[in-house]
Order: C-alpha cells, then sequence, then structure tokens
C-alpha cells in the first residue's frame, strides 16, 4: 500500500523532475495517477499484466527510484507524477490530519450502501470517516504501542498536520516520501504524506469493500510513514517494511483479515509464503504479494516474544539494515535469526486443518496448507537432492508404503540472504535401516540424513504424526557447530529432561583444561525442548580463542558427551 520511493536523496527527484520540464511546483506533465501508476508498473514488470488492483505501492515506486537512471523518459514522467501532490477541491482538518478531496469528479470518494455501490454526494461524509479513522490509528500506533510520531512536512499541505490525499487510484494506497532529514546514503529518514483510493470497490472479498478497507489502509500507511519518518529506509530492504505494516493492520484491525488474501494468489496464480517458501525471506520483488504473505513473521514474532518486539526491531533499524536490526532484536530474547527463522518454518506447517492455535498461530487455521512436494521411497535408500536461496525452505511428504513423513529443510544461512542470495545445494538421504550413526530415526520407519557443504547455514526439521523432531537437537549434538560467536551470539546444547530438573552442562579444551561450567535449569529453546546455552567465554568472560571443545552435559540420570567447533573471524 505504499508510494514510498526512497533511498534517494531529493537532489535525484529534482533531477527526475528536471527531465520531465517542472517548474517551480508545476509540473509541465500532470496526468492522473491511476495512468502513471499503470505505465509505471508495467515498465517495471517487463510487459507483465497492470491492470490488477495492488496492496501497496511502495516496492514498485521504491524500485523505480532505486533505478531512475535505467527508466525511459515516460516511466519517469509516471514517476515524478506520482511523487508529486496533487491539489484537491476540498480539504478539513481533524486532530492530526489534514485531509485533501474532491466532491465532484472522477476522484471524489463515496460511502458504500448495503449493496456495496457507491453513493454520490457522500464525498464529506467520506472525507470524515477518513479523518476519525486515521486519528483512531495515530493514537493506536503511537500511544498504545509506543511507535515514535512522524515528522512534519514543515507545512507542505498547507498546515503542520500530517496530510492525506483521496483520489481514484488502482491500489489501496500510497505513502510518499518528499525531503530527506538525514544525510545518509542509505537508511536515512525522509518526511511524508499519504494518499487512499475513493471508494474501494475492487477489494476481495467483497465483504472488505468500503469502510473494512479503508481502516486497514490506514493503518497500514500510516505505519509506513512512522517507518520512514522515524526509523529509517534501506532501499534494498522493502521486504521489511511490508511485513510490518501488513502485521500492523491486523494489530490494529483485528477483525478485518484483509492480510489473509494475500497468502494465497497474485495476478490469479499461486504465489505466497504457503505457495513459495524457496523464494528468500529477503525478497523485495515489486510485481508479488509475497512479503504481505509474510505478515505472519510479525505473528510469529509477536506471540514468542511479545507485541514490543516488532517495534525494538525498528528502533534497531534506525542504526543498521532490517534484518540485522531483527537479529539484534531477537539476541535481546536470548536467540538468533538463524535459530528463530528455522523455528518459524515449522511454525509454518501447523496451519488449516493442522493448526494449533495455543502453541502457533492464533488465526492459524484461516491459513493455507504448506505446499508440499512429494516423495515416494519405494525402496531400501533413496536420496533427494536441491538447491535453496539463503533464509528459504522446502517441505517434502515423503510416503513409504502406507505411511508418511513431512521434512523440512531450510537453508539458514543469513549473510547470503542479507547481501545477493544465491543457491546452494543439499541431499537428503532417506533408508528404512540406521546406516551408521550420523543417521536420525525420523519416523515411518524412516532414517535420515542431511549433507550440505557448511552445517551451521542449515536446518532439518523431520515431522511424524505431529511430533517433530529438529536435526542437530538431539542431546549430544550442539547448534550451531561450527559455532561463530561474533555472528550467532550463542551455542545451544539440547537435552531431554523435564523441566525444571536440573543439570550441568562443563566446556573443556581440547587438551581437556576446564573452560566453562554452569549449574541449573536448562532453558526452553525454538530448536528443542530444553537447552544448555554457551556465549564462547571462559568462566573469567573472557573470549575463548578458535578450536575444537570437548562439551560434557551431566544430568541426574546419565552423562551425554561431544565436540563442538568454535570460530572466531579473524582471530
Amino acid at each position: 500500500m505504499s508510494r514510498v520511493a526512497i533511498g534517494t536523496s531529493l537532489a535525484i527527484i529534482c533531477v527526475l523532475l528536471s527531465v520531465v520540464g517542472v517548474n517551480g511546483q508545476t509540473l509541465s506533465i500532470r496526468q492522473h495517477h491511476r495512468d502513471n501508476y499503470l505505465q509505471l508498473r508495467t515498465v517495471l514488470a517487463r510487459g507483465d499484466s497492470a491492470d490488477d488492483n495492488s496492496k501497496c505501492g511502495l516496492p514498485m515506486i521504491s524500485q523505480a527510484l532505486a533505478q531512475h537512471s535505467s527508466l525511459d523518459l515516460k516511466g519517469r514522467s509516471a514517476l515524478v507524477s506520482l511523487l508529486a501532490r496533487e491539489e484537491r477541491q476540498k480539504s478539513i482538518i481533524a486532530g492530526n490530519f489534514k485531509i485533501h478531496y474532491d466532491t465532484v469528479g472522477n476522484n471524489a470518494p463515496a460511502m458504500l450502501d448495503d449493496s456495496l455501490h457507491r453513493i454520490e454526494g457522500t464525498a464529506d461524509e467520506y472525507a470524515d470517516s477518513v479523518a476519525a479513522i486515521a486519528n483512531y490509528v495515530y493514537a493506536f500506533e503511537t500511544g498504545a504501542l509506543g511507535y515514535a510520531t512522524p515528522p512534519s512536512d514543515g507545512g507542505a499541505g498547507g498546515g503542520n498536520e500530517y496530510d492525506i490525499y483521496i483520489e481514484d487510484i488502482p491500489a489501496y494506497g500510497f505513502t510518499s516520501p518528499e525531503v530527506p532529514l538525514d544525510n545518509k546514503p542509505d537508511g536515512g529518514r525522509y518526511t511524508s504524506y499519504v494518499t487512499i483510493d475513493n471508494d474501494f470497490t475492487f477489494v476481495y472479498p467483497a465483504y472488505n469493500r468500503g469502510l473494512p478497507a479503508l481502516r486497514v489502509t490506514l493503518a497500514h500507511e500510516f505505519h509506513h510513514a512512522i517507518q520512514i519518518g522515524s526509523y529509517g529506509y534501506w532501499n534494498a530492504d522493502r521486504y521489511y517494511l511490508e511485513i510490518t505494516s501488513v502485521w500492523m493492520e491486523d494489530v490494529v484491525y483485528s477483525d478485518v483479515n484483509d492480510y489473509y488474501e494475500y497468502m494465497r494468489f497474485s495476478n490469479g496464480q499461486p504465489r505466497g509464503q504457503f505457495r513459495t517458501p524457496e523464494v528468500t525471506f529477503t525478497s523485495s520483488d515489486p510485481t508479488d504479494i509475497l512479503m504481505y504473505s509474510r505478515a505472519i513473521w510479525g505473528h510469529y514474532t509477536e506471540k514468542k516474544f511479545g507485541r514490543d518486539a516488532m517495534r525494538r526491531s525498528w528502533e534497531h533499524i534506525r542504526n543498521v539494515r532490517p534484518l540485522e536490526a531483527i537479529d539484534n532484536m531477537l539476541e535481546e530474547h536470548g536467540i538468533n535469526f538463524r535459530a528463530a527463522f528455522a523455528e518459524w518454518t515449522l511454525w509454518n506447517y501447523f496451519t488449516g486443518e493442522r493448526a494449533d492455535s495455543a502453541r502457533y498461530y492464533p488465526e492459524g487455521s484461516n491459513y493455507p496448507l504448506m505446499t508440499q512436494t512429494p516423495i515416494e521411497l519405494s525402496s531400501e535408500r533413496r536420496e533427494v537432492d536441491g538447491t535453496l536461496d539463503g533464509l528459504s525452505s522446502k517441505y517434502y511428504q515423503v510416503l513409504s508404503e502406507s505411511d508418511t513423513l513431512t521434512l523440512i529443510v531450510s537453508n539458514v544461512n543469513f549473510n547470503s540472504a542479507q547481501s545477493t542470495s544465491h543457491s546452494f545445494p543439499f541431499s537428503i538421504l532417506l533408508s528404512r535401516t540406521k546406516v551408521d550413526d550420523t543417521y536420525r530415526e525420523a519416523g515411518a520407519g524412516i532414517f535420515t540424513k542431511l549433507i550440505v557443504p557448511d552445517e551451521t547455514n542449515w536446518f532439518m526439521w523431520d515431522l511424524y504424526k505431529g511430533n517433530a523432531q529438529g536435526g542437530r537437537t538431539r542431546e549430544g549434538a550442539a547448534f550451531p557447530n561450527p559455532f561463530f560467536p561474533g555472528q550467532q551470539g550463542s551455542a545451544f546444547f539440547p537435552v531431554s529432561s523435564q523441566p525444571d530438573v536440573s543439570g550441568t552442562l562443563t566446556i573443556f579444551s581440547s587438551s581437556m583444561d576446564l573452560i566453562y561450567s554452569f549449574s541449573g535449569v536448562p532453558i526452553p529453546h525454538p530448536l528443542g525442548p530444553l537447552a544448555f546455552s554457551w556465549n564462547g567465554r571462559n568462566n573469567s568472560n573472557r573470549e575463548c580463542p578458535s578450536g575444537v571443545y570437548v562439551f560434557v552435559i551431566q544430568l541426574p540420570d546419565r552423562i551425554t558427551k561431544g565436540k563442538i567447533a568454535l570460530i572466531r573471524e579473524g582471530k
């Protein structure tokens, strides 16, 4: 829903304006926003259909600004027109907002009747509804949730109120950046204004047309204004703005659930997280709705770590890119992004008829089932080969005689997804017998082994009859291993014991010198029921050097031993 086109300075916008002949604040080319939106979308989609109404214009406009030099003259003209404010016939001031709208003409807004048809002559009533809803959203997001307020635009709309423009546009809404507030080449803040549709008659399903769509649009767009005005915009990371704003819709208006539709289809084709989990988490493709469907990441984060956790990630975005900001937030809760992502892939299996609202998504029964690739194990052994980008997953349904087993393999390569993601190979070995101790009994009479080039960047779940077992989460198997303290925060040592049962974790050097010891109750951990943790420091809180370490887990009835490789980069 946003026309956010940031990641450039105001100087770039001025260059674009000069290309199409802008004189002062008056555009020499003054086309309707609808035509320019569709034109620019067609350019960026390289011929794909541009006739469907879009959820949010932020990714499209943002990509256009990032690629402005490669746009043709028509594309630049369309972009400039989209970024420019157009005066409307009337405006009202209410609370923190100034609403700009027409009372007659194509752009005039209208309320809808019981049959969801426009009621002509209700432009003022519609504008009043916008004002009331916007002020409620303002109070909720900045008051109840504690997000910072967006900055003033210095009177650009005729006053210090935040400006909302109502027009007939082929999208729910746009948030347009204007003046940069920092001297950052990326990650800076901007003033902005919002443009929204004038009736929402195009919305599907039909029961969300009109006011329900208006409500979630204002919750979504105003949060974009908060994001880019008070925290920061990173041009390559548009996905997280959309993840957060779509999640925010459901936080502010939990009864509308417009976001359900974006987990199913895009331009009539299957898309979304539950259809294409193999697409990297950091995808910001402006031509589909994949990142909107990943609003479920916000619901995962909220339930696991509390609603404030999403805000904390944005507070970190003031200084670092979104993926690192999320990781920093998760470190405050004792885990890292790799571990959380692996757990999230498990949550995404328990939806639809498999939903468990007590353990996983509260609204998971309304989400589609995850797409699985069927594999038949008809012989003694079988090898399954594939590739995955960083921060992506693949779900396999293994058929063995009359039984089934689900495997979830994930590439948790944080660094690859942070830069330019590319594919990495993996192989899953399936066997009806335990070939050696490197195979794990997964259920359905099947033993599994995951072969990957770098174990620290991979994880695999085995799911059988609703029970999940995570790769490297068995007792005696540390995760991650090798352990990079500078990147991963802590290593974890799973234990199979009941809660509140005390034990001891002891770490020795390769020469069996005592390095670290902890006695107490193991903590809950996403990748296993319980686990001890170690941050790579000794009992004097000094960093341990790179090397292979021996760990010993002592519980009341048993002792488990193993090895973990610690790699301290540059040391």
